[in-house]
């Protein structure tokens, strides 16, 4: 019961926050050459873009939901909380956090920008919207999976999977929180592998809970 008003009024506040950052984008239009160079680009991108005839497993679609974006369903594009919680967090000094929706994840990912800026920041979020107004979140999930780009030779979980032997049609539950912790760790190494099992074994919770 807690739970459910509790995403309730998530989705009120996010509401609320879409017609603000609707707001601020057609400002950006007024006042940033860059930024329409931007919406440009992902407008144009998203005119173009063909889906792939691929259905991904429900429980892939779910751990990835889990660990890049918990409340994918009650946002619009951009999600105020954790934007506060990271503005918070980073004001305090902690560790960095970047508070990123996987509609901002495909925005950084069409417009080539990953700079650690709050210009970059702003303009990703303010243009997260406009695949919000597009796509379904059916969709936004599809492309997630099929565009995020692994290595610059390894574009999408399909190809993620072949290159590193994972059996894309018929993946184990280890095989789907693996490749769900991959997102964040895309490369494997001895700096980050101790944070790549820890990320595994939190998706594995997490999924085990719900």
């Amino acid at each position: 019961m807690a739970q459910a008003i509790g995403q309730r009024a998530a989705k009120c506040i996010n509401r609320l926050s879409y017609f603000i950052v609707r707001g601020l984008y057609f400002a950006n239009i007024l006042l940033f050459k860059e930024f329409r160079i931007y919406q440009i680009l992902l407008k144009d991108w998203m005119d173009s873009y063909s889906f792939i005839d691929y259905q991904f497993s429900e429980q892939l679609v779910k751990a990835t939901i889990s660990i890049e974006d918990k409340r994918f369903y009650n946002h619009y594009g951009h999600d105020a909380f954790s934007i506060i919680r990271a503005v918070l967090n980073n004001l305090k000094g902690n560790r960095r956090q970047g508070a990123s929706t996987i509609e901002q994840q495909i925005v950084r990912t069409i417009i080539k920008k990953s700079e650690q800026t709050f210009k970059r920041k702003y303009f990703e979020i303010t243009l997260s919207g406009l695949l919000f107004d597009r796509f379904t979140k059916s969709e936004t999930i599809n492309i997630y999976l099929n565009c995020y780009e692994f290595q610059p030779d390894v574009i999408g979980v399909i190809s993620f999977c072949e290159k590193e032997n994972y059996p894309i049609d018929k993946l184990t539950k280890k095989d789907i929180y693996e490749i769900s912790a991959r997102f964040k760790y895309p490369k494997i190494n001895k700096e980050n592998y101790i944070r790549y099992l820890k990320r595994v074994r939190t998706i594995e919770i997490i999924n085990n809970n719900t």
